[in-house]
């Protein structure tokens, strides 16, 4: 066939359309941008843990296989091959257990004989069942069975495939769209942030329910100017010394476990939070862009805590942008650090966090990638920005690699 004779059917899908189209049924106003939400493997094994025997067969061949909503739909008999499913010319792997489950089916057009009405019917009655529905409920989000396929997505680079395999398997026609996915694999980089980020081997600070304490209305106050202050561990550890109460502790906290911005911090719910998996959702994060970040235990704990009986609709701060500023820059001035920073143009902000997360994780040997991806940079560049280069460090590992020389 000529290349003037190819339909537009046989044109690849551009990332910047194909993404939109992964997410065009959970999200409402779907862009290049945004991503869906990925419940917990905690949550995913109490989906596929319905008490009718079709939904758990439905929802478990989405989940192992990845497969599209049409593509579910329209699975028939004919496409059950020796290990794999035959799907629109590609081999889509599930386990050999659901292969024999699939293969029991009544005989039919196709294999659940249900329509698209009838499948989101389910998946959402066992949600409610579940709990899970509410983490959707609150937010511009639907629960769609297109999220057994991000999760399936997800799980998988985490589990350790490759990109290039993953590509064949979910059949994106765009490589950037499966890249896309292991963006938010934010797991990949669990284990170096629990080997790198000082505060994996901080126990958490028991602190009350946020609804036990009586917490004054802070003030408010622009963001400075001045450039975030460098602040070394030693630093980390005399600002958090000095909170007022367990909000400020745990916002303190939150920031460099995280590096979460304060618009995301804000903007934050318990909702967001996937406590068994130690990761949280950044809902249009700086640039309309939702990003994945992860905590470590002891604050996961501490928000735990916090929250206690809290709805998981509520905010967690309940504090405006600028408020948030005007907390972590007091406790700057009573630390006695911002006085420090001023001299040199700088001044202690939340964002000051952002900047000690990815400097103290690059001095403890994290690669710069994770940082990257910890930190949701597009451009390898701007992380390098955040890292303070301090001449010790490099003399250290120059006299080190000239000894091994």
């Amino acid at each position: 066939m000529s290349g003037e004779e190819k339909s537009a059917k046989d044109e690849p899908i551009p990332f910047g359309k194909e993404w939109p189209l992964e997410l065009s049924d959970e999200v409402i106003t779907p862009n290049a941008d945004r991503m869906p939400i990925i419940p917990d493997r905690v949550e995913i094994a109490a989906l596929l843990s319905a008490e009718d025997a079709l939904d758990r067969l439905a929802f478990r061949t989405l989940y192992e296989s990845g497969l599209r909503e049409v593509e579910f739909l329209q699975l028939g008999r004919e496409q059950l091959k020796e290990g794999y499913l035959e799907v629109a010319g590609r081999q889509v792997l599930v386990r050999e257990e659901t292969l024999r489950e699939l293969n029991g089916l009544p005989e039919g057009p196709t294999l659940f004989g249900w329509n698209t009405t009838e499948l989101r019917k389910r998946l959402r009655a066992r949600a409610r069942q579940t709990g899970l529905i509410k983490r959707y409920e609150w937010i511009d989000r639907k629960l769609m069975p297109a999220m057994f396929r991000h999760a399936c997505g997800v799980h998988l680079v985490e589990g350790g495939m490759d990109i290039f395999a993953l590509h064949v398997l979910l059949g994106h026609s765009s490589i950037y769209t499966t890249f896309r996915v292991a963006e938010m694999a934010v797991g990949t980089c669990r284990e170096s942030y629990e080997r790198f980020h000082p505060l994996s081997k901080v126990a958490a600070t028991p602190i009350k329910p946020k609804r036990d304490l009586r917490l004054p209305e802070p003030g408010e106050e622009k963001p400075s100017k001045a450039k975030p202050a460098d602040l070394s561990l030693g630093d980390i550890d005399t600002l958090l010394g000095v909170a007022k109460d367990d909000r400020e502790l745990l916002l303190g906290r939150l920031f460099y476990a995280s590096a979460m911005r304060v618009s995301s911090a804000a903007e934050l719910c318990y909702l967001d939070i996937f406590y068994d998996e130690r990761r949280v959702f950044l809902r249009a994060a700086k640039g309309d862009v939702d990003l994945y970040a992860l905590i470590d235990p002891g604050t996961a704990e501490m928000l735990r805590m916090y929250q206690d009986r809290e709805p998981i609709s509520d905010s967690v701060f309940e504090l405006g942008t600028r408020q948030m500023n005007r907390l972590i820059t007091e406790m700057g001035v009573r630390s006695g650090l911002q006085a420090q920073a001023q001299p040199l143009g700088r001044s202690v902000s939340p964002h000051c966090f952002r900047h000690a997360f990815a400097t103290h994780c690059y001095e403890a040997g994290m690669d710069i990638r994770e940082i990257q991806k910890l930190l949701g940079h597009s451009s390898l560049a701007t992380t390098n920005d955040y890292v303070f280069q301090h001449f010790e460090r490099h003399q250290a590992v120059y006299q080190n690699c000239m000894k091994q020389a």
